[in-house]
């Protein structure tokens, strides 16, 4: 959940990730993303402004490191 301008605009690209939604009249914009890999997903809004960088520490895989 990132706060922006009503009726923005707010993508995020990285990690191999990409999405993009618009937010509400409130400037509240909510995006669900899945990351393919570890990296720095860049969340902008208008006019290119990075809003939030968030790190991945690793991309998840259901139940693959887990034992009984």
């Amino acid at each position: 959940m990132v706060q922006t301008t009503p009726n923005t605009v707010v993508t995020a690209n990285g990690a191999g990730t990409k999405a993009s939604t618009k937010s509400n009249k409130q400037g509240k914009a909510k995006l669900t993303i899945k990351p393919k890999r570890k990296g720095i997903i860049t969340v902008r809004a208008a006019g290119n402004r990075v809003v939030k960088r968030i790190g991945v520490a690793s991309a998840s895989r259901s139940g693959a490191n887990l034992t009984g």
